[in-house]
């Protein structure tokens, strides 16, 4: 194989010194683009958390916002619960122990949630940017509501 002539040798090193240059400003521009898809991020998210905080500090004036239904959905649940408990207290461990009890039992950690804040998960904070899922207030309350009337308790109290 033959030596690249001077001619060559130049053009070759001016090739290299091109590309290199090439290779910097293209960085550059990377640079560039990173920092301005930094700064459109950060002001997407002072914007969320600024209509966030918007919309939680009037959810209370809005009359298409119900808020007092929470309330009764806890309280109810909170008297479900209970009810639940008394019965579950008071039989024997072995009924406890049972399919019938471990049902029960179910039953009363689930309406113990829907009693609690439970039912604001994932509504108190900013939503999550990486995963936007709306919350759903429905969906710490227990949905297998039928089964409570095969449950030995007497509702009518």
């Amino acid at each position: 194989m033959k030596k690249l002539n001077k001619t060559q040798t130049k053009k070759w090193s001016a090739l290299l010194v091109r590309f290199e240059n090439l290779g910097e400003a293209l960085n550059d521009r990377l640079v560039q683009m990173e920092s301005a898809i930094d700064d459109a991020r950060q002001t997407f998210e002072d914007t969320i958390s600024h209509e966030w905080g918007r919309l939680l500090a009037h959810l209370d004036e809005d009359d298409d916002i119900d808020l007092a239904v929470v309330g009764e959905i806890e309280e109810f649940a909170s008297e479900v619960h209970g009810r639940l408990e008394e019965v579950y207290d008071d039989k024997s461990e072995k009924w406890q122990e049972s399919d019938r009890g471990q049902a029960l039992c179910e039953a009363k950690d689930e309406w113990s949630e829907a009693a609690g804040e439970a039912l604001w998960e994932g509504f108190e904070d900013e939503p999550d940017l990486e995963d936007p899922e709306t919350p759903e207030l429905s969906e710490a309350l227990p949905t297998d509501y039928e089964d409570l009337a095969n449950l030995p308790i007497d509702w009518s109290e």
